[in-house]
């Protein structure tokens, strides 16, 4: 990569870093009927922009960064671009029409400088690619070593992850909705969610491709179907998602015509069920049998695209409800939130109950305003620090396009690695820091002590 590209790219997003800075100092009380508009406007340019900038600078279909702009987007905007196009009648839940315009209008101001701050922190620190055939990591491990990892976490895991999802199964189904389900904390908790990061460990190792492919259809097929029976996606949705990447990735996966169709077709038909367990956590859970007979057709039709942004959109109103309650009724936490996290990898929950339910600011919000629409990163950081966020936001920006930038390595241990701190990361999107401080350590720590663990069993019976 020559630097003179570099150089231009990271200059031409300081120019339009700088230039929504200041439209934004000046629109800032100057709202009028239109905003939704021109938000949705911002939006998907600089969402084109972001994702043109990152491809220049080596970020591709496996780098978490263009997943994470794409979600972002969809995530915090989906609403708005409902309201733009004049299709209201689509958001699922109407929180966005009790909150006064001017307040709405400066939390997707701050979100749009909060992605344009963070992409050009990626940019400017992004590291060149690294050559496919140069080894920069000094622990490696054999594919063997890296499968056993893998089928070791699976066999520990899955039981907990069984037990959980039929638990939830018969909460749900018993009480007819999805609003039955209690959240998951605890050992079983922490031990149930390696269980993706056990299927991406087996994935990355030496067994054959039709081996792959039957895990893969197998993995997808109990997921969905806890989805289905249970209207709990999040997690589900993303394991898909990551699992679908990383076995496109270890098989070398040529993206053709064909396959581009062919995915699309899937993604109609998935984001469709999507769209339908959506509609059963907001009315009832249905059997298999009542979730098919509305007809095979209305998998494939496009009113999902409506739908996805009704239902996705809603984490906008994380950072509405910060910007409406603090400091106004809840002072700035000056980083509380995030160092405040860091102890949860410890399971002491249960000994001081009152120091995580203070760090856990959107809990306290919700209890205001009466709204559990989850949490986000850039509601976080206005919570924390308000407009001055931005400026942590560049930090963290920095760090991502230094340390978290995919490189095609022959390295099945740090490939492994990357897929699963994905999977936990991803959900920063619509996730605060605490939800995935723990289950990040976990799944970074437990793979490594397996391999201790499988290293010693061997030396003793030598």
């Amino acid at each position: 990569m020559e630097k003179w590209n570099k150089l231009s790219i990271v200059f031409l997003n300081v120019l339009i870093t700088l230039s929504l800075l200041l439209y934004t100092h000046i629109n800032l009380k100057n709202y009028n009927d239109n905003w939704p508009v021109i938000i949705s406007i911002i939006s998907i340019v600089s969402l084109l922009i972001q994702l043109l900038s990152q491809r220049k600078l080596g970020f591709g279909i496996y780098d978490f960064v263009t997943y994470f702009f794409i979600f972002s987007h969809v995530f915090m905007f989906g609403n708005i671009y409902l309201l733009a196009i004049d299709k209201a009648e689509f958001i699922s839940w109407g929180l966005i029409h009790r909150y006064h315009d001017e307040l709405l209008f400066e939390s997707a101001l701050f979100i749009l400088c909060y992605l344009q701050v963070l992409n050009l922190g990626i940019l400017a620190f992004a590291k060149e690619r690294i050559n496919v055939n140069v080894q920069t990591h000094k622990f490696e491990l054999k594919d063997k070593a890296v499968k056993n990892i893998g089928i070791v976490l699976a066999i520990i895991s899955f039981p907990f992850r069984l037990i959980i999802d039929v638990g939830n199964i018969i909460a749900a189904q018993s009480n007819g909705s999805y609003y039955a389900l209690e959240s998951q904390s605890g050992i079983s908790d922490d031990i149930a969610i390696l269980f993706v990061p056990s299927m991406i460990f087996i994935l990355n190792s030496s067994i054959s491709k039709k081996k792959k492919t039957v895990l893969l259809i197998a993995f997808i097929l109990y997921s969905t179907l806890n989805m289905i029976l249970t209207g709990d996606r999040r997690y589900q949705f993303i394991g898909i998602l990551i699992v679908i990447i990383n076995y496109f990735y270890v098989n070398k996966t040529k993206i053709k015509v064909s396959r581009v169709i062919v995915l699309c077709i899937l993604g109609v038909v998935g984001l469709n069920i999507l769209t339908q367990i959506s509609q059963i956590r907001q009315n009832s859970l249905v059997s298999i049998t009542q979730f098919f007979s509305g007809g095979f057709t209305s998998f494939f039709s496009l009113d999902f695209i409506f739908e996805v942004f009704g239902e996705f959109g809603l984490s906008f109103m994380t950072v509405v409800i910060a910007m409406e309650n603090i400091p106004k009724l809840i002072p700035f936490q000056y980083g509380f939130s995030f160092w405040g996290a860091i102890p949860s990898i410890l399971p002491i929950g249960w000994i001081f109950p009152d120091f995580f339910y203070d760090v856990s600011i959107f809990r306290r919000l919700y209890e205001i305003e009466g709204y559990p629409v989850g949490a986000s990163l850039p509601g976080e950081l206005y919570a924390n620090f308000g407009w001055h966020g931005l400026f942590i936001t560049f930090v963290l920006g920095s760090f991502i396009g230094k340390y978290f930038k995919f490189s095609k390595m022959n390295n099945p241990l740090k490939t492994a690695q990357y897929f699963s701190v994905f999977y936990i990361l991803i959900n920063i999107v619509r996730a605060s820091f605490l939800e995935i401080t723990r289950n990040l350590f976990l799944i970074i720590i437990i793979p490594f002590m397996v391999f201790y663990f499988l290293k010693s069993m061997r030396e003793k019976s030598d």
